[in-house]
């Protein structure tokens, strides 16, 4: 912040998703934005889902990376 105030916790972790996380899921070949991120392959399908707490503060964020990994062959048909 260049007016000197604090940032909040949710500003920190926005930060940190757009300017750490999310151009290094790209580098490694991840498609997505915001808070998912999915690996295209073609004999499997992984999504990565960076979920915030509800019970988050300005002063304190907790989140949660949850993983998804299956087959194709696996995948409903639509």
């Amino acid at each position: 912040m260049t007016d000197g105030s604090v940032p909040t916790a949710q500003a920190v972790f926005a930060s940190m998703m757009s300017t750490q996380i999310a151009p290094a899921l790209r580098a490694l070949g991840l498609k997505g934005s915001g808070q998912i991120f999915e690996l295209p392959h073609p004999v499997s399908w992984a999504l990565l889902g960076f979920q915030k707490s509800a019970y988050n503060t300005a002063g304190h964020a907790e989140f949660t990376v949850n993983v998804t990994a299956i087959g194709m062959d696996d995948l409903p048909q639509v």
